[in-house]
């Protein structure tokens, strides 16, 4: 697509404005205020309705000096385009509209209203649009037409996906052929893609992490919880036990002999059976008393270790909080600095100083040559304020970006700190209540002597005894004997079984133990499992990010482009900076903007096959231009050309052009 000409006629000042370019490179020459970024903008006005800085709402009208619009004035921009060896003009006329009310003799101001001509016939706004989309989308239009546009006015986000379009990704079988070391990655996803999988990863990674930690305060519990067996031989009390059932079998013999006349044999039986019984029945109710002790103390152990990991939570999160506040604070003292510092800067005003005296002669200098001097300065001082304002404007969004951040990690931990401290109320609530519990269980220790079957066993048993009391006269003495033989018989064997038992709680807590233990290598090699899958994970993506920024920078002249930044935890985060000799954009000086924006104009010209008029402003700036695939019209500030000057390729073009009303 190439520009013919371009007639403006009172637009945004200039009355009247004819350029012929015929197709070629253009060099448009002129001082501050003559109209140079006016052709830039009546362009994409009459293709868009908006200006070079992407507004709908600028100023078309021509003003007077007081700055009021002058009224009945139409304001018309012609283009006359080839596109493909046809040529197509397209007109726009903005004017006022006029209305006499009924009863009036005087027409009243009632609006604004645009007429649209292809090829001088009108034609309604929808399909004046439509002519225009015919040629390319808008978007296309501006990022072709403009050096500046990809880099200021599309988002980092738009950027990388178009860069992604015009240069295509990079399967992953490649990436994974040009590592080695990545040849398990396949087997590794699985069905997931790499994000999920890394999430998955990160997960499981962080649940082992919790669980580790747990572990040792489990081991320690079961460690702390083992009886002191120190003096027990096992061989030496099943040996005891053995002896003592011996003895105390021929002592019972001893009594029953005794006790063998009349119904006393009948009745010692029946007693030792009830003996049997309520034996059972302590036992019994023992056993499950102590189960009783033992899980409500593993339930309040298994308590104080929350709550000690919740108050080292909730107390490593107040201080990062406080530290957090601190940060915003300053850095909200820092906003505050740095816009007190930009109203300093906006409110500089320039002071003329300069020397009329020539230094060589000593003689005063003409006015002109003062005039210059003075100019000069003026330029400079606004350039340097221009510098300031900037630079303090950047610094201020980089503070504001670090408050909002701030504020967010201020607001999820001031969340995470009241959940924390909610939970911690709440495991300390059942401690106090598991502890009540404990007290409570422990009075229930002889409740079973309480049970109507226990007391009716010792009814039983008193009636017996008072029966038998009437028959063992003559062997009170003998059987009182044997009977105490046979109590401090029983006393051992209790004993005895009391030390049995102790070394079988020792050997359940040892096993306990050793599970825990070899849970723990279980999980320690889990996660160093976890931790190579996502090494290779980073891996992946670090190696495609440095085959995907080859790539894409090889399509290029001078452009480079940085599409990912390595983050403080060491992966990797998707941008899009475009760099030129290793200088960021926002760090490159105007000069080498516009030839690194040409640069990307032709490789996105050559992928859309559309190469429309390039608009270069501010062209001063570059000593030469890098060759581009479109027609190259530069806007040159020119402080001795006060009215604008065309040149064309080899040749002056003519230009035809009014001061403004």
């Amino acid at each position: 697509m190439k520009l013919m000409e371009l007639r403006l006629k009172n637009f945004k000042g200039i009355k009247a404005l004819e350029l012929v370019a015929n197709g070629e490179d253009l060099r448009i020459f002129g001082d501050n205020a003559t109209g140079k970024t006016t052709i830039y903008d009546s362009f994409l006005w009459l293709l868009f309705d908006k200006d070079s800085q992407n507004k709908a709402d600028f100023e078309i009208k021509t003003l007077d000096k007081d700055g009021n619009a002058i009224h009945h004035l139409d304001h018309e921009v012609e283009g006359v385009f080839e596109i493909e060896g046809e040529t197509l003009t397209l007109k726009k006329v903005y004017r006022e509209k006029w209305t006499k009310k009924r009863g009036s003799a005087q027409a009243e101001f009632t609006g604004h209203e645009t007429d649209h001509f292809i090829d001088g016939v009108p034609v309604r706004k929808g399909e004046y649009d439509a002519k225009i989309k015919e040629i390319a989308p808008e978007n296309l239009f501006k990022l072709l037409t403009s050096p500046m546009y990809f880099n200021e006015h599309l988002h980092w986000q738009d950027r990388r996906r178009m860069l992604l379009e015009v240069c295509g990704d990079i399967p992953d079988e490649e990436v994974i052929k040009v590592n080695k070391e990545l040849k398990d990655l396949p087997k590794i996803l699985g069905k997931f893609d790499l994000e999920s999988k890394k999430k998955i990863i990160q997960a499981r990674r962080a649940e082992i992490n919790k669980e580790l930690d747990r572990i040792p305060v489990r081991i320690d519990e079961a460690q702390r919880g083992l009886p002191d067996i120190s003096g027990i031989d096992e061989e030496a009390v099943k040996s005891a036990l053995e002896e003592v059932a011996r003895q105390k079998h021929e002592k019972e013999a001893e009594l029953a002999s005794l006790l063998g006349g009349g119904n006393q044999g009948q009745i010692r039986q029946q007693m030792a059976e009830i003996d049997a019984k309520l034996l059972e029945i302590e036992n019994g109710c023992r056993r499950q008393h102590n189960e009783q002790l033992s899980e409500i103390e593993r339930q309040i152990a298994t308590g104080l270790a929350k709550v000690q990991e919740l108050q080292l939570v909730i107390s490593s999160k107040e201080l990062e909080l406080k530290a957090q506040k601190l940060t915003a604070q300053r850095t909200e003292q820092l906003i505050t600095d740095l816009r007190a510092k930009w109203h300093e800067i906006n409110c500089r005003q320039f002071e003329a100083c300069v020397d009329e005296t020539c230094p060589t002669c000593g003689q005063a200098l003409p006015p002109e040559r003062i005039q210059e001097a003075v100019d000069k300065a003026h330029s400079d001082f606004n350039l340097r304020k221009a510098e300031d304002l900037a630079r303090v404007n950047e610094e201020g969004k980089a503070a504001r970006e670090k408050l909002e951040a701030a504020k967010a990690t201020i607001a999820n931990l001031q969340g995470e700190i009241a959940q924390g401290k909610e939970d911690l109320a709440k495991w300390q609530a059942q401690n106090v209540e598991l502890t009540g519990r404990l007290s409570e269980v422990r009075a229930t220790a002889h409740d079973y002597k309480q049970q109507d079957d226990y007391k009716a066993l010792l009814a039983e048993k008193e009636r017996l005894q008072k029966a038998l009391e009437g028959e063992e006269v003559a062997t009170v003495y003998e059987r009182h004997l044997r009977q105490a033989d046979i109590d401090a018989l029983k006393a051992e064997e209790a004993r005895l079984l009391e030390r049995r038992a102790l070394l079988e709680i020792y050997r359940q807590g040892q096993q306990r133990v050793q599970e825990l233990e070899e849970q723990q290598k279980e999980l320690a090699a889990e996660f160093e499992r976890l931790e190579r899958e996502l090494y290779l994970i980073e891996l992946f993506i670090r190696t495609k990010a440095s085959l995907l920024t080859d790539k894409i920078n090889a399509k290029f002249q001078l452009a480079r482009f940085q599409l990912f930044e390595e983050q403080i935890n060491g992966g990797l985060q998707e941008v899009c900076t475009t760099t030129y000799k290793g200088v960021p954009w926002n760090s490159l000086n105007n000069g080498a903007r516009i030839n690194v924006g040409l640069d990307i104009i032709n490789t996105l010209a050559e992928h859309h096959g559309f190469a429309p008029p390039i608009f270069v402003d501010n062209a001063e700036a570059v000593t030469e231009l890098i060759p581009v695939r479109g027609q190259l019209i530069c806007l040159v500030v020119s402080e001795k050309d006060k009215i604008l000057r065309v040149e064309g390729v080899g040749k002056d073009q003519s230009i035809i052009y009014e001061e403004a009303i």
